[in-house]
């Protein structure tokens, strides 16, 4: 039998300390709630971008895919692979689309790192890093999947003249 100061103490160190997978909303759970509405589709982010080196150029990333400096792709943290996100430097307006890739930056402020045809297309070559303001491409054109609209069957449309009256052309005729 406990004794009651043991029932206390029990009671006591529950309030204070209570089990993990017994909280509902732990902190990390709610950071990656907060996360992930923040990157979600219609929503735009704004925050500091940078650039890989032409020398990373035949490197893995973590899609598995190699990174060539001529492609326009990036690196972001949450966005799924193959996602496609317009980002825009505020600075000077230009903007480009680019494919993510890749997972990163992990350091504060920044949100996407680009490659560097994509930082040199809205002009941050020269600064190294940048504001930048990234938001998803709703894209319907690019589709990965057979679209629910399509058949199986091919339907040609081919025209047929009945006309022919029996003549042969004169370079024909011997």
């Amino acid at each position: 039998m406990l004794h009651p100061a043991n029932i206390l103490l029990l009671a006591m160190s529950l309030i204070l300390f209570p089990v993990k997978g017994s909280q509902n909303g732990s902190s990390t759970q709610q950071k990656k709630a907060a996360e992930h509405k923040g990157t979600g589709q219609g929503k735009q982010q704004k925050g500091m971008a940078t650039f890989y080196s032409k020398r990373a150029t035949g490197a893995r990333t973590a899609s598995g895919a190699r990174l060539h400096h001529d492609s326009l792709v990036c690196a972001h943290r949450t966005h799924p692979f193959g996602t496609r996100l317009k980002v825009t430097n505020p600075r000077n307006g230009k903007s480009v689309v680019v494919k993510v890739i890749d997972r990163g930056p992990f350091r504060r402020g920044g949100i996407i790192d680009l490659s560097w045809r994509a930082a040199k297309e809205i002009d941050m070559i020269s600064q190294g890093v940048a504001m930048v303001i990234v938001n998803v491409v709703k894209d319907e054109i690019h589709s990965p999947y057979k679209l629910k609209e399509q058949t199986d069957s091919i339907e040609f449309d081919i025209e047929a003249n009945d006309f022919y009256d029996g003549t042969v052309p004169a370079w024909q005729k011997q």
